[in-house]
């Protein structure tokens, strides 16, 4: 069975509807996790960073909210594994300070090394700076 670790870019397309960019790509990856065929490896601070957002495209946009329902339903129905943040913050300064990245953006990075696993983001600039070093794909190439 394939994982991932996803962050919040990847999370985000499954609740906003159609026409944004590689939407297509992250309902796939949702489909293929709604029937079981991998798993998703997300942080507890995924929900909030999905939810926020969902909501600052919703106010931004008048988004009504339908792919938001819809994408919940899928990933509350599933329980992705999840893992806490605090033990990886070390891991994460290591990496933000050397690669001048957000700590938000290092922690993602280092659940995907510490967990063997590939960081799926739809932040290309992120995959960019990040691919050569470490194990992070960009949702346009899974």
């Amino acid at each position: 069975m394939t994982a991932y670790v996803l962050d919040a870019s990847v999370a985000a397309k499954w609740f906003l509807p159609a026409g944004e960019t590689l939407t297509d790509e992250a309902v796939a990856l949702l489909k293929r996790f709604a029937a079981g065929r991998w798993v998703c490896w997300c942080r507890p601070v995924l929900a909030g960073g999905g939810q926020h957002l969902l909501e600052s495209r919703t106010q931004r946009e008048n988004v009504d909210g339908f792919g938001a329902r819809g994408g919940q339903r899928i990933v509350g129905l599933r329980h992705p594994p999840q893992t806490p943040s605090l033990p990886l913050l070390g891991h994460a300064l290591e990496i933000a300070t050397e690669f001048e990245r957000t700590v938000y953006d290092a922690i993602y990075v280092a659940l995907a090394v510490e967990s063997n696993h590939s960081l799926v983001t739809a932040d290309e600039r992120l995959a960019n700076a990040m691919a050569a070093y470490f194990p992070v794909r960009w949702l346009g190439t899974v």
